[in-house]
């Protein structure tokens, strides 16, 4: 895959929300350290070092942008990163580093982020398509064909229901 702009994809369904509730209240700092198995002096060292805008040793409760930052960060760390490291993989964007980490990814080949798109339930069976075509398999388009049959009668006996 040579051009990375083009990349996109799959959403989880609604339901699969990765452990995360929506909430009437906002996060601690403790939570957000607690659930990415981080200490509170690691998440010092970020905030010592400029990385993160705000004192988490004096913030309680984290607003909807210092929660994204400390996770976009957090996770930098969780996953082995070093502080230059994070310094060299964060040189092209702007702090604060809010970011979301389900929709922007690193390209080390090109050394640098992009953002991703979700892709529609129409691409991804227009891609699953052409990809079943393609393998020259009359069996795969067949289940597939099925399988949207199936979920057709599912759905219209959901509506004879209600």
């Amino acid at each position: 895959m040579d051009d990375v702009d083009d990349v996109v994809i799959l959403e989880a369904p609604p339901a699969a929300c990765h452990g995360m509730q929506l909430t009437l209240f906002r996060c601690t700092t403790e939570e957000v350290l607690r659930q990415l198995e981080l200490r509170p002096v690691d998440a010092g060292r970020l905030y010592e070092t400029e990385l993160l805008s705000f004192d988490p040793q004096r913030t309680e409760e984290l607003d909807p942008p210092q929660e994204a930052e400390l996770r976009f960060l957090g996770n930098l760390l969780r996953a082995g990163c070093d502080l230059p490291l994070i310094r060299t993989l964060l040189a092209d964007l702007s702090p604060p580093y809010a970011y979301g980490l389900e929709r922007l990814v690193f390209d080390f080949r090109h050394r640098r982020w992009f953002a991703v798109r979700p892709v529609t339930p129409e691409e991804a069976v227009d891609y699953a398509l052409a990809c079943a075509e393609a393998d020259g398999d009359p069996n795969v388009l067949a289940g597939m064909g099925h399988k949207a049959l199936d979920g057709l009668r599912a759905l219209a006996a959901d509506r004879c229901e209600e």
